[in-house]
């Protein structure tokens, strides 16, 4: 192979390495399988194998087409030499012209001679003579020359000839190019997995024959110890079996212990629940308290001279808002709560202030601020607003209001989740039906004014002073007289919740026994 046939072929390689640059991604790839190649590093050796098949590929791709076609071999071998032949038919054919063209003048020359000449023949024969064997040898050099340049231009054209001939069978071989580098590719590909599973296999096969010396090497010890360890054995079924008894006790102990501590769990956040609710009253208790002071002067005179229409903290109205309202929305149903306990005000006797209002904010103090009516209003719309639970809007009196009075009220929101669901226990009484009419009506009414509505608040609903938080018609009252009486024994009676109800609903219950 000469030299500019050794050039094409370090072309197609270095084009080669530039595609195996491009191909980035799968120097990656064997990056990420952490592959090591004379002790290189992952990366060295995934840049070093990509580079490698971006050498290889152009390589194998000539050496494709030398094996397909003998004009490539040709080329790939002579090509350069080709090249100089033709170059240098080229300078001979135009250096034989130069020649013929420079004997033809010196031809004419002498025939110009010759004929100025013309009376000189005699003296000049000889010469001419001479001169007629130079021309003839002349002469034969321009016929040698010229046969010289046919056989040239003979040679170039076949040169062209064979080079177009070689231009069309690598055209026809380009698809065949294509078609190998993508099996190349393919076959690459399979390669590289087969490779990676021949070092993954081979690291098994050196892990097994590592382990099987070390095998070998407790097998021996092994057979040494198995006659000592099979009393061992013995006692160790033995322990076994004690050992799962003694399991199976301990598991029986760990399920009694799971239960205790789930049902102390429950009873501690029915606690929880009881004890914030708790906390909520007090509070209220401590603003109620905070606010008694400025109403005693003002009541002291009217309750002298004037009837109690609304004691102390008595609801006036109570409106249940459903989540997510605006401003405006959370406005609107603040304002209606109020134009309901104004209303009922002025059903119980009340007198409009100046305005014509029959109950209205006043300012009062909370813990130690003092809030303004604007800014007790603004509060409840901005409880409201935005809400993503039920809320209730609560309004009570702040203080006993006597006839012909305006009612200073109070505004509260509260939340207004479910307490009770259907089949919900509310309370219980024990109730000795072997007792009178009339002591049976006694326990169930203390059960209904007291231990009944104390569960209900305790678990989260919100009481209304001096009403009742569920509805007992008379002929349940008479039908549960009735029941307990025919018991004529103490017996448990259950108030059980019929429907879905939330912290400011009204309960509806019915009774079971137990």
């Amino acid at each position: 192979m000469d030299l500019f046939s050794g050039l094409v072929v370090l072309g197609f390689c270095v084009i080669g390495a530039i595609v195996a640059l491009f191909a980035d991604n799968l120097g990656r790839k064997l990056g990420k399988k952490r592959l090591s190649l004379l002790s290189l590093r992952p990366r060295h050796t995934a840049t070093l194998l990509t580079g490698m098949a971006g050498f290889f590929i152009p390589l194998v791709t000539v050496g494709l087409m030398a094996l397909a076609s003998t004009e490539i071999r040709t080329i790939l071998r002579e090509g350069s030499q080709l090249r100089a032949q033709r170059d240098l038919a080229r300078q001979s054919l135009l250096k034989a012209t130069a020649d013929l063209k420079g004997k033809s003048d010196e031809i004419a020359a002498k025939l110009a001679e010759i004929n100025s000449l013309g009376g000189q023949v005699k003296t000049t024969r000889d010469q001419l003579a001479t001169s007629k064997k130079e021309i003839d040898i002349k002469a034969r050099q321009a016929q040698t020359l010229t046969s010289k340049v046919g056989t040239l231009q003979g040679q170039l054209g076949r040169f062209q000839r064979d080079f177009g001939r070689i231009r069309q069978q690598v055209n026809i071989l380009k698809p065949q190019l294509v078609r190998a580098k993508a099996e190349y590719a393919d076959l690459k590909e399979r390669t590289r997995i087969a490779n990676i599973q021949l070092t993954s296999v081979n690291g098994e096969l050196r892990a097994v024959n590592a382990r099987a010396t070390d095998l070998d090497l407790q097998n021996s010890a092994l057979e040494r110890q198995i006659k000592g360890k099979e009393t061992e054995i013995k006692s160790l079924t033995d322990r076994q079996a004690q050992i799962r008894r003694e399991f199976d006790a301990a598991r029986v102990q760990y399920d009694a212990a799971i239960t205790r501590l789930d049902r102390e769990r429950t009873n501690l956040s029915t606690e929880l629940q009881g004890l914030q609710s708790e906390f909520e009253t007090l509070s209220r208790d401590v603003q109620d308290l905070q606010t008694i002071s400025m109403s005693l002067q003002a009541n002291a005179q009217s309750a002298r001279t004037k009837n109690l229409i609304v004691a102390r903290f008595d609801e006036l109205a109570r409106l249940r808002i459903q989540p997510g309202l605006t401003a405006d929305e959370a406005r609107i149903q603040v304002e209606s709560a109020l134009s309901q306990a104004r209303k009922e005000t002025r059903r119980l006797g009340a007198k409009p202030d100046a305005n014509g209002v029959t109950a209205n904010l006043v300012q009062v103090q909370f813990r130690d601020t003092v809030k303004t009516p604007e800014e007790q209003l603004a509060d409840a719309i901005r409880a409201l607003t935005g809400a993503k639970e039920p809320m209730v809007v609560l309004v009570n009196s702040l203080f006993n209001s006597f006839q012909d009075e305006m009612v200073p009220v109070l505004l509260q929101v509260r939340k207004n989740p479910v307490v009770y669901r259907p089949g919900d226990v509310i309370a219980e009484a024990r109730i000795d039906g072997a007792k009178s009419d009339d002591a049976v009506v006694q326990e169930l009414t203390d059960f209904f004014t007291k231990d009944l509505r104390d569960a209900a608040v305790k678990k989260g609903m919100i009481a209304a002073s001096g009403r009742a938080l569920g509805e007992v018609s008379p002929e349940q009252v008479i039908q549960l007289v009735k029941d307990v009486r025919s018991t004529s024994r103490r017996i448990r009676v259950l108030a059980v919740a019929t429907r879905e109800t939330r912290a400011a609903d009204t309960i509806v219950m019915e009774f079971k026994y137990r």
